[in-house]
């Protein structure tokens, strides 16, 4: 229970943080890269500092192979993402998102993990829910492209930090990596590619807080991985967010068709949780 809290709010700090970097993208208050920068700020500097006071936490990276195959994945997760966030409808963005979940499935069933009938109702029920929206209009294509590579890459870097954090490696060490090479690689393109002074937009009251909050969620949704299974945490953050998402897309950048995504959001619920029974 504890672990599935820590994902709620993780997301709702997310989301919030993703509303204030998509509008102020659209009002050109930085770029993506920018963005990208902000949203890896405060995570790198929170683990950061939990390095530094917690001298008996264990700081080892035995499984250092499958990280380096992570920092790939990341980076790339990172890029596709801003872009998404940048491009796409919020409630397209959450409602694609949740391919994440039956596609782990499918990887566990090619690992060689048993699928129970729940299961395959469960995926049937989130891919019904999706076609009812593309039928009817409820999925904006805009900045599609990028939601589904955000969504099947996603599969890779969550299995991958889940196998790391199981086999040796310190949560701590590792997200405080990840968090400073982004933090690296979005401030090289912020200033290469968008000419721009990534530390002066902090001045910015608005873009201080997108940076702040999603530090924020980023850290909540780690530690809730320790708390409680992947699929649930995964269960918890696909629905939340699809939640967060048609409230931030209504109520800030006016999205329509709320009733159509209401009736495909309690489907997509019902999906995710018999995704979550184990046979």
């Amino acid at each position: 229970m504890f672990g599935v809290l820590l994902t709620l709010l993780g997301t709702l700090f997310g989301e919030a943080s993703s509303s204030i970097g998509k509008s102020a993208v659209e009002r050109r208050y930085e770029s993506v890269y920018a963005m990208g920068f902000l949203d890896s700020l405060w995570g790198a500097g929170f683990f950061l500092l939990l390095l530094l006071f917690l001298p008996h936490a264990p700081a080892l990276l035995p499984a250092w192979k499958t990280f380096g195959i992570r920092i790939v994945f990341e980076i790339f997760q990172a890029y596709v993402a801003v872009q998404a966030v940048a491009k796409a409808e919020r409630s397209s963005f959450g409602f694609i998102r949740t391919g994440t979940i039956p596609l782990l499935l499918l990887v566990d069933l090619w690992l060689g993990y048993a699928i129970g009938s729940w299961q395959i109702l469960g995926m049937a029920i989130i891919c019904g829910a999706l076609l009812f929206l593309f039928m009817n209009h409820g999925i904006n294509p805009k900045g599609l492209g990028y939601t589904l590579a955000a969504t099947f890459n996603a599969v890779i870097t969550i299995s991958l930090f889940k196998y790391n954090i199981s086999h040796g490696n310190s949560l701590i060490l590792e997200q405080f990596l990840i968090y400073t090479i982004l933090l690296i690689f979005f401030y090289f393109t912020s200033r290469k590619l968008a000419k721009e002074h990534p530390f002066t937009l902090l001045k910015r009251p608005l873009l201080s807080l997108q940076s702040a909050t999603q530090g924020m969620g980023g850290i909540l949704h780690s530690f809730a991985y320790q708390f409680a299974p992947a699929s649930i945490i995964i269960a918890a953050t696909r629905s939340s967010g699809i939640l967060w998402t048609i409230i931030s897309g209504r109520a800030y950048f006016h999205e329509k068709k709320l009733i159509l995504k209401t009736i495909a959001f309690a489907a997509c619920v019902a999906g995710i949780v018999l995704l979550t029974i184990k046979m």
